[in-house]
């Protein structure tokens, strides 16, 4: 009796190994190395972000000719960010695969939002990229928001949400450290709420409530050299800004952290809060975009308002001052993070996905 052959597995995205940054390439590392896909094809059809025009028609020639590469039969997992130019890319590679056959396509969108494609505004133009996505089998986004926005454009198509992961099953065990590090990790810039942070820390230093306490900024950024010196011109001799790290030595930094920092204005899915997990920090952050969904208020971190640095110092004050709510908060991340966020995670999802039972 003839042996059944697994269908083939495709993944279409940014190839990892091409040393580009960014969330998705980032994500397409972490599952490009588990165990489901290592037999998997990787089409990298290039990006029409920043480029050229003569890379750009390469882009578009890679994309419409994407279905004559892809085996029938085959299981396609597109990764694509959410930008105008991304988005019409994706329109021309669903398109494409359109002549494949019994092909299962599944999309997983990254950065960017639905809502700056103000050509869907146009009832024609959105019956026609309805027609479109239909191609696929579903549909995942990193946060409920851009989940709803893409059903009031296309109510009957499915669609759920979908996790960022890391490449480590264990966790990090916390050193012990003389000062209680505040971390902030990430691009040094406004909207990454670094100024609350500074003003925060301000008001909590005038009442002498920070002496056993240090923050530490890991990143670089254009706001750097201006953070700097605001935190210098305010006497805050605590805060030390210590640009990039190596990555080998950020989960050193995380290991003698006590409280990860990011009242961000707006956020995708970010990767520093499943590091700050994975070490058992609990997480001060603001509810945009995935952080809701992962940060359950006093179970994983506190929830605080941006823009307001009164109530950022008073979520520092509490975990500075309550231990056991650290301590409990703590173990919390501990746990999420191995059965949410790991790499055993990972593969259980693509696994259940590939089965079609997602």
């Amino acid at each position: 009796m003839p042996t059944l052959m697994k269908p083939r597995i495709v993944l279409i995205g940014p190839n990892p190994t091409k040393g580009l940054i960014g969330g998705l390439v980032t994500h397409m590392r972490v599952i490009t190395s588990l165990n489901i896909f290592k037999d998997a094809i990787i089409h990298d059809l290039g990006s029409i972000q920043k480029t050229s025009i003569c890379e750009i028609f390469v882009v578009l020639f890679n994309s419409l000719s994407i279905g004559n590469k892809v085996p029938i039969g085959a299981k396609v997992i597109i990764n694509s960010s959410i930008y105008p130019t991304a988005f019409i890319k994706l329109l021309i590679i669903l398109t494409s695969l359109r002549c494949c056959g019994e092909t299962d396509v599944y999309v997983f969108f990254h950065g960017g939002r639905l809502k700056n494609l103000r050509f869907l505004r146009n009832v024609t133009i959105r019956k026609i990229t309805k027609r479109i996505l239909k191609g696929a089998k579903e549909f995942y986004f990193l946060n409920k928001s851009e989940v709803r926005a893409f059903q009031n454009l296309f109510p009957d198509i499915k669609c759920s949400l979908f996790r960022n992961y890391l490449q480590f099953d264990n966790t990090i065990p916390r050193r012990e450290s003389a000062e209680k590090k505040l971390l902030f990790v990430g691009r040094l810039v406004k909207e990454k709420g670094i100024f609350d942070i500074i003003h925060a820390l301000l008001g909590l230093a005038n009442t002498g409530k920070l002496e056993n306490a240090r923050m530490i900024f890991v990143g670089e950024g254009p706001d750097s050299t201006r953070l700097k010196i605001l935190a210098k011109n305010l006497g805050l001799d605590s805060v030390d800004i210590i640009g990039s790290v190596p990555r080998e030595r950020i989960f050193d930094i995380y290991s003698r952290g006590y409280v990860l920092i990011l009242p961000s204005y707006k956020e995708a899915f970010p990767y520093v809060i499943l590091e700050a997990m994975r070490a058992g920090l609990p997480i001060i952050a603001t509810p945009t975009g995935a952080i809701p969904d992962i940060i359950e208020n006093e179970r994983n971190g506190l929830i605080v308002t941006h823009k307001n640095p009164n109530e950022l110092a008073q979520a520092i004050l509490r975990l500075l001052e309550d231990e056991t709510l650290w301590a409990r908060i703590s173990n919390n991340n501990y746990e999420k993070y191995k059965n949410m966020f790991s790499m055993i995670a990972a593969e259980e999802f693509y696994q259940k996905l590939l089965r079609g039972s997602s």
